[in-house]
């Protein structure tokens, strides 16, 4: 189990995504080179909807090549970042995920709730590199940009991502907001899964 502690934030168009792109890519506070890489991650849930009642989140995700099953625990709203417990492991399926996630220590409460079924699905590319911030904070950025598939619709997204790796966080935070000041963003207040939830309710 790992503490996630970060925040996502809302690009409201694609003029701004790409200029975010090349700020990031001449930005001084590198601490690597920008990577680019394509990701897809596929949402479970109970027919009841459990897990996004508790604002918990369970989901497989493959990203350059691997693939991992992930419970993430309910945010916890600090000075504009979010902290929630991550548990992660490998698994062949989603019945094997479920055994070894609760292994882990993830609240069986949630996982061991009932039956689960795919719910909707995400593709995107991201942008990413490493920052090095003021008193030693490392932190990941990431800009994404793609699509969420629920109910057969679909619905584009935009969010930078901004999620501690090292240090305190109050450089992180003041960072998201000289960013969202920079390029008007908006704090994302949904999940991309509560977005496909909503996305599945619209006619």
């Amino acid at each position: 189990m790992l503490y996630e502690t970060g925040t996502e934030l809302r690009i409201p168009d694609e003029h701004i995504c790409e200029k975010m792109k090349n700020d990031l890519r001449s930005a001084a506070y590198r601490a690597d080179d920008p990577r680019e890489t394509a990701f897809a991650a596929v949402y479970y849930d109970t027919p009841e909807h459990i897990i996004d009642a508790k604002k918990r989140l369970f989901y497989s995700s493959a990203e350059g090549g691997g693939a991992v099953w992930v419970f993430k625990g309910e945010p916890d709203e600090n000075a504009g970042l979010f902290t929630r417990k991550r548990y992660f492991c490998e698994a062949d399926n989603l019945a094997q995920a479920v055994e070894r996630l609760l292994a882990a220590g993830t609240p069986e409460e949630s996982l061991a709730a009932g039956a689960y079924a795919e719910s909707c699905k995400l593709s995107a590319t991201r942008l990413s590199c490493t920052l090095n911030l003021p008193e030693d904070t490392v932190a990941l950025v990431a800009i994404d940009r793609g699509v969420i598939a629920a109910g057969g619709k679909t619905e584009p997204f935009s969010e930078l991502r901004l999620e501690l790796f090292a240090g305190p966080p109050a450089p992180l935070a003041a960072f998201a907001g000289e960013l969202a000041a920079r390029y008007d963003l908006e704090k994302e207040l949904l999940s991309k899964y509560a977005r496909a939830l909503r996305l599945q309710r619209t006619r």
